[in-house]
């Protein structure tokens, strides 16, 4: 149920508030946005599985831990990918 509120709520967020130097189609960016998405909920699921049944961390503790590391993966996919700006082309001067 969250997720039909929370994956428009947020790729409308990413779009237009954080990354508004964006040019690409909102079709290519949605896919993107979908495909982290994915990868986001199979990284949170091996972390924690990682950390609580190997390394032993208390649940609570590796929740936090995953949450920190999956906020800066985001945020780097998401800039450089998701919503990458197109570089602007120089304009050429006459000589």
């Amino acid at each position: 149920m969250s997720f039909f509120i929370a994956f428009p709520f947020g790729f409308f967020l990413m779009k237009y508030v954080v990354f508004t130097d964006s040019r690409m189609k909102g079709k290519v960016q949605i896919v993107r946005y979908f495909l982290l998405y994915l990868i986001n909920l199979f990284l949170n699921y091996a972390l924690l599985k990682f950390f609580v049944e190997i390394l032993f961390i208390y649940p609570t503790f590796a929740q936090i831990i995953t949450t920190v590391l999956l906020i800066a993966f985001s945020y780097i996919f998401q800039r450089y990918f998701t919503f990458r700006a197109t570089p602007v082309e120089e304009i050429s001067k006459p000589d």
